[in-house]
């Protein structure tokens, strides 16, 4: 019998506490779906039993809230995990006073990324495009406003 088993075990038998079958449910909410489905179908039937004390119930339905939500929060893509490595390198850069960044500066994140380098002209409209949106005072250091 593996934990989850046993786990299912306590939260089916209606001769335990109500207490611990609440408990166990909460363990299985993030199991695999088959036990989580179980679960979920227990608390519904604790938060929907008027019989029941509205402690349980109310513990009840906030566990299949806070799994609800902790299921709907999206998982960052590759490419949003690489913009936001490139913004938190770029902060870093201009903390430390080194912005405008040298050529390159990002080349190693938007390499693995798969992106093709920009070279000749296109690297210069793009750099100045990046410093325009920086604006200000970076751009007319680097000489490029």
């Amino acid at each position: 019998m593996t934990t989850l088993d046993a786990l299912l075990s306590f939260m089916t038998n209606p001769e335990t506490w109500i207490t611990k079958r609440i408990e166990a449910a909460d363990q299985l909410l993030y199991a695999p779906p088959e036990y989580a489905i179980a679960a979920r179908v227990f608390l519904a039937e604790v938060y929907e039993d008027k019989s029941l004390d509205d402690s349980f119930r109310l513990n009840a339905l906030k566990l299949v809230r806070k799994a609800d939500t902790r299921q709907a929060q999206p998982v960052p893509t590759p490419a949003v995990r690489r913009d936001l490595l490139i913004a938190w390198r770029r902060v870093k850069l201009v903390e430390a006073g080194l912005w405008p960044a040298p050529e390159g500066w990002d080349a190693d994140l938007r390499a693995s990324a798969g992106e093709a380098e920009v070279t000749g002209e296109a690297s210069t409209r793009l750099r100045r495009a990046r410093l325009r949106v920086v604006g200000g005072r970076d751009a007319k250091v680097a000489g490029l406003n």
